[in-house]
C-alpha cells in the first residue's frame, strides 16, 4: 500500500467519522431547538388558557354582579324589604337566579334567605363597601354554608336614597370550578386562586399545592429551570403583570402559570407536567418530527453514498495497482532487454567491449585489488578468410561456438566478452597458483581448436590466446590488457593455435607456450 492509498484511506475514514459527528451534533441541536420551541409553545398555550380561564371568572362575577344590583333595584321598589312581598320575589327569583342562594339583610343584621339553608353569617366583609353605596365582591367564606366555602356578591338596597339594607348572591366555590371546566376542554391544567399576599384560598385537582398555604413559601422548595429565578415570579407578582416558570420538585417537572383575574386582587394560577400539555404543540411537533426524519434520511443517504464512492475507489485503486504491477513487469523486463542489448553483444549474449572493459576495470580497482587474477584476450585464427571462403554464416558459427566454448569452460563469476570481430577477453578471477592458471589455459586452447564447423574434420577452428596476470604484470587494466594482447599477437607470431603467457621480453626461454 503506498502513501496516496494510505492518505486516501485515512480521509475517508476521517470523513466518514466527521459525517457521523456532525450529523450527532446537528441532530442535538436540532433536539434543542425542537425541545426549546416546543417548550416555548406550551408556554404560550398554557399562558393563552390561563388568561382566557381568568377573564371568563372575571367576566362572570361581574355578570352576575349585575345582577345582584338589578335585584337590589328591584327590592328597593318594595315599601319594605322585609314585606310578605319582598320575601316571595326573593324566593321566586332565588331559584331562577345562578346564585347557590340569596340573601337579603338589614341595617339591624336581620337576613333571609331564599330556601330553608342556615348561613354562617360571622363574615361581615360582605357588608364593607356597600354602605358607600358600591357594589362588593367578597372574600372566600370559609364553611359559610353545610361546611363548605362560598363567594358573596352584595350590592346595597336604597329606599329614597337612603341605605336600607343588601342583597347577596352566594356561590359555592366549585361554581368557579365549573367555570374553568368549560375552559380546559382537554383537562390538562390544574387550577389554584390565590391573594395578592400568596395565600392559596381555592384549590381545584391533585395540586402539589395541598401541602402548602402559600405560594411563596412553595416557591422556596422549587428548583427553576435555567434562566428562570423566583424572582421573576416575585417581580411579575407586584406589578400585576401575568407570567410563567418551570420548575421542578420531588423529580416531577411542571409548568407555573399565573395572571390577574381582575377581582379582589385575586390571580389565578395553573400548573401542568411538561410531559403532559397537550395543548398547541402537536403544530411545530409534527413538521419537525418529519423534517428530522427526512434530513436523518439525507444522511443516511449521504453516508451510503460514501461508503459506495469508498468501495468504488478501493476497486478502482486495486485494478490500477494490478495494472501498473502489470506495466512495471513489462517495463522490467523492457529495461532488462535495454540493458542486456546496451551491455551485451548481440550475437555471442557474451558482454559487449565497453561492458567488459568497465566490469574487469572496477573489480580489479575495488573487491578484486587483492587477489591474483589472470585476463585472457583470445583471436580466432584466419577469421576473415572463413567468411570469404565459406560465408558469412559460418563466421557468425565461429563466434557462437568459441562463445558457447567460452562459457563452459570459465566459471559464471569470471568476466567474459567479445571486443571485437573475432576477439574476446576473459578475466579469470582468484587463480591460487600458476598451475591453475596454466591448467585452465590449456583447458581453453583444447576446447576452442576442437571445435567442428562443418561435418569436414579437416576444417578446424583455431584461436591464438594471450594471458597476463594481475598484479604481476600491471595494476591497471589498460596495461593488463596490452600485455595480454601482446602476448596473443606473439602467440599468433609463433605459430597460431597456442597460449602465450605474457613475459617482459616475450622470448622463447622466458615465455610459457601450449596449445595443439
Amino acid at each position: 500500500m503506498n502513501i496516496f492509498e494510505r492518505a486516501n484511506k485515512w480521509v475517508g475514514g476521517f470523513l466518514i467519522i466527521g459525517i457521523i459527528i456532525t450529523l450527532c451534533i446537528f441532530l442535538y441541536d436540532f433536539y434543542s431547538y425542537v425541545t426549546t420551541n416546543t417548550r416555548a409553545e406550551e408556554k404560550a398555550s398554557q399562558m393563552l388558557a390561563t388568561r382566557t380561564s381568568a377573564a371568563m371568572i372575571r367576566e362572570k362575577i361581574k355578570s352576575d354582579l349585575n345582577t345582584v344590583f338589578a335585584l337590589s333595584s328591584i327590592l328597593a321598589t318594595y315599601d319594605s324589604i322585609d314585606s310578605n312581598e319582598a320575601r316571595e320575589f326573593i324566593k321566586r327569583v332565588g331559584y331562577e337566579s345562578p346564585f347557590s342562594l340569596l340573601l337579603v339583610n338589614d341595617l339591624n343584621g336581620k337576613y333571609y334567605i331564599n330556601n330553608k339553608g342556615t348561613v354562617n353569617i360571622n363574615h361581615p366583609d360582605y357588608l364593607v363597601g356597600s354602605t358607600g353605596g358600591k357594589k362588593y365582591i367578597s372574600v372566600i367564606y370559609k364553611n359559610a354554608l353545610y361546611n363548605r366555602d362560598m363567594i358573596a356578591l352584595t350590592s346595597p338596597i336604597y329606599h329614597d336614597t337612603k341605605l336600607a339594607g343588601t342583597v347577596s348572591g352566594l356561590y359555592y366555590s366549585n361554581y368557579i370550578m365549573n367555570i374553568l371546566r368549560g375552559s380546559d376542554s382537554k383537562g390538562d391544567l390544574e387550577y389554584q386562586i390565590i391573594e395578592r399576599n400568596g395565600d392559596f384560598i381555592l384549590s381545584f385537582g391533585n395540586s402539589v399545592f395541598r401541602d402548602y398555604k402559600n405560594v411563596f413559601s412553595f416557591l422556596n422548595d422549587v428548583s427553576f429551570q435555567k434562566g428562570e429565578s423566583k424572582n421573576d415570579f416575585i417581580q411579575a407578582f407586584v406589578n400585576k403583570e401575568p407570567g410563567i416558570v418551570f420548575y421542578t420538585l420531588h423529580g416531577k417537572s411542571e409548568y407555573f402559570c399565573f395572571t390577574p383575574i381582575g377581582v379582589n386582587d385575586w390571580y389565578l394560577v395553573t400548573t401542568a407536567p411538561s410531559d403532559g400539555i397537550n395543548l398547541q404543540t402537536v403544530s411545530i411537533q409534527n413538521p419537525t418530527v418529519l423534517l428530522a426524519i427526512q434530513i436523518l434520511i439525507l444522511f443516511a443517504v449521504l453516508f451510503l453514498y460514501i461508503i459506495w464512492r469508498q468501495a468504488r475507489y478501493r476497486v478502482t485503486i486495486e485494478k490500477s495497482k494490478n495494472e501498473l504491477e502489470v506495466l512495471n513487469e513489462r517495463l522490467k523486463i523492457k529495461n532488462e532487454i535495454l540493458k542486456f542489448k546496451a551491455e551485451n553483444d548481440l550475437l555471442t549474449e557474451l558482454y559487449n567491449k565497453i561492458t567488459s572493459e568497465y566490469l574487469i576495470s572496477d573489480f580489479l580497482k575495488n573487491e578484486g585489488r587483492n587477489q591474483r587474477h589472470a585476463l585472457f584476450v583470445i583471436d580466432i585464427d584466419d577469421f576473415k578468410r572463413i567468411n570469404d571462403d565459406m560465408g558469412h554464416y559460418y563466421g557468425d558459427k565461429a563466434l557462437v561456438e568459441v562463445a558457447n566454448g567460452i562459457n563452459r569452460s570459465f566459471r559464471a563469476t569470471d568476466i567474459k566478452g567479445r571486443i571485437g570481430g573475432d576477439e574476446f577477453i576473459i578475466l579469470l578471477k582468484d587463480i591460487k597458483s600458476d598451475d591453475d592458471l596454466i591448467t585452465k589455459a590449456d583447458e581453453i586452447s583444447r576446447l576452442l581448436n576442437n571445435i567442428r564447423l562443418t561435418s569436414d574434420t579437416s576444417l578446424k577452428l583455431r584461436a591464438s590466446i594471450g594471458i597476463s596476470v594481475w598484479p604481476d604484470h600491471g595494476d591497471r587494466y589498460t596495461e593488463l590488457f596490452l600485455k595480454a594482447d601482446k602476448a596473443m599477437y606473439y602467440s599468433k607470431e609463433k605459430g597460431k593455435g597456442i597460449y602465450v603467457i605474457f613475459s617482459d621480453d616475450l622470448d622463447i626461454e622466458s615465455t610459457t607456450t601450449g596449445g595443439l
